[in-house]
């Protein structure tokens, strides 16, 4: 089968098309033609190299974390999933190819709410949102919620989770997205690069999200919290907090609820609340694409990016909301 790939860390184009090898799945396992994928700023930092300390590859190696496809072949334990099922796969690597083994406890049903591109781009912020508002926040009913980098993957989830609570919203972004903003249910929106007085939204929020790509929230999520109350720095990046007596506390990836826990949870809230993720770019299975998606996340390009997989007897699903 087809899949890229690379044999050395490096620029995007060390990608190369690698014919793999997949054998029938086991029997805790299904096998799963990959209708698309979503590329995550992690693929970025695996091939550069940034943790080869503490993750070397095997070359070649094929990245990608998060998939949406259809099962095709079941093992023989499997009793859960058949072939044809629509399904979302959360993996550690392998997602840029044409199949994937993928075990049945990882797998969860996609279910007609969620579009395949949204399905495709669920997986890594889906459970980084869920495990900051579960495992590591502290929200009681009632609490305002701020959010800096309301608009990004992670901090339109932790949005559309608050509001599904019945919690205000204090969310900050660029001012190009305060329309995204208010359409995910922001009630109150900071434009961080405009002109703005922010004293109105000072010591406003009981816990507050940081979800800005790095952690540069240039201090306002320290503005945003009140006296006593929480930051979650989803970035796990050192803050300095100078309103008094705020808890600060780091979200550890592989810490909190198992993965296929945190995807069920959002299957549930997309049929009674309904959830939404910005596709920004839709690629091709290309060489050519998968090096342009990195280059485009490379250069910090806003929502997310997917590659769908065409087949002869699939027609492109792009704004399809369901095909099954």
């Amino acid at each position: 089968m087809k899949a890229f790939g690379f044999s050395e860390y490096g620029a995007p184009t060390v990608f190369q098309e690698i014919d793999k090898e997949i054998k029938d799945p086991k029997p805790d396992q299904v096998q799963i033609e990959v209708m698309a994928f979503g590329i995550n700023p992690y693929d970025i930092l695996l091939r550069q190299g940034q943790f080869k300390e503490i993750r070397p590859l095997k070359f070649p190696f094929v990245p990608g974390t998060d998939l949406v496809g259809q099962v095709v072949k079941v093992g023989d334990e499997v009793t859960n999933f058949k072939v044809g099922d629509y399904v979302i796969n959360y993996r550690p690597s392998g997602a840029y190819g044409e199949r994937v083994n993928a075990t049945a406890d990882k797998v969860v049903k996609r279910p007609r709410t969620l579009s395949f591109l949204d399905a495709a781009s669920l997986p890594t912020p889906g459970i980084a949102a869920y495990n900051a508002w579960h495992h590591f926040a502290d929200v009681k009913d009632g609490d305002v919620i701020g959010i800096a980098g309301v608009t990004g993957l992670v901090g339109s989830l932790l949005a559309q989770m608050a509001k599904s609570q019945g919690h205000e919203v204090i969310g900050s972004a660029s001012a190009a997205n305060v329309e995204y903003a208010k359409w995910i249910g922001v009630d109150r929106f900071i434009a961080y690069d405009e002109e703005q007085d922010r004293s109105k939204f000072e010591s406003s929020a009981d816990v507050v999200f940081d979800a800005t790509l790095g952690g540069h929230d240039d201090g306002l999520s320290d503005s945003l919290v009140k006296p006593g109350g929480q930051i979650v720095l989803i970035p796990n990046l050192k803050y300095d907090v100078k309103t008094p007596d705020v808890k600060v506390t780091h979200l550890i990836p592989g810490q909190g609820a198992s993965n296929k826990e945190a995807l069920e949870y959002w299957v549930e809230l997309s049929k009674t609340w309904g959830v939404s993720i910005r596709v920004q770019n839709i690629l091709k299975f290309t060489r050519e694409d998968v090096v342009k998606a990195h280059e485009l996340i490379e250069a910090h390009h806003s929502g997310k990016t997917v590659i769908q997989i065409e087949r002869a007897h699939r027609t492109s699903f792009e704004g399809q909301k369901h095909a099954d």
